[in-house]
């Protein structure tokens, strides 16, 4: 077992809690906070995409149990990005995947989550993308010219 500091940002009002430069692979974290609900944070595989300013990507869930066997959840996620001038997310009809589109260059984060719970009690699982938009490659040079003056 693996020990380390993580430093949680939670946003009461989107009741999304963010994860501030969380580790890379396979993580699943139970977060329990008395007399709210509870959160599972977890990942598997990717959890982190770099992006070009002009790229998109497609972004997929999918509900696992404890042994990595599909899973069942109550109703679709909801998906949030922190910051939506670096990147948005555009969701396909079937709720459990859409394109990320890339915007201004920049860190921010895709942040879903869906209710566990298949009864009448809400168990939240989120899962976290980091998302990186960086500039294109240079392909070529713009020249600006000046308005012309008299020389002195």
């Amino acid at each position: 077992m693996s020990v380390f500091r993580v430093n949680l940002s939670i946003d009461w009002v989107r009741q999304v809690v963010i994860l501030q430069d969380p580790p890379k692979g396979s993580i699943r974290w139970d977060i329990k906070i008395p007399d709210i609900h509870q959160f599972s944070i977890q990942g598997e595989g990717n959890m982190a995409v770099t992006l070009t300013n002009t790229q998109k990507v497609l972004v997929s869930v999918h509900p696992v149990d404890a042994k990595g066997f599909d899973a069942l959840v109550e109703g679709l996620p909801s998906w949030v990005v922190g910051d939506e001038s670096i990147a948005q997310f555009l969701v396909n009809p079937d709720g459990m995947s859409g394109e990320v589109v890339a915007g201004l260059p920049g860190v921010t984060q895709l942040t879903f989550t869906c209710d566990a719970d298949l009864g009448e009690g809400v168990t939240e699982i989120m899962g976290i993308l980091d998302i990186t938009v960086v500039s294109g490659q240079a392909v070529s040079l713009r020249i600006d010219v000046g308005v012309p003056t008299e020389q002195e």
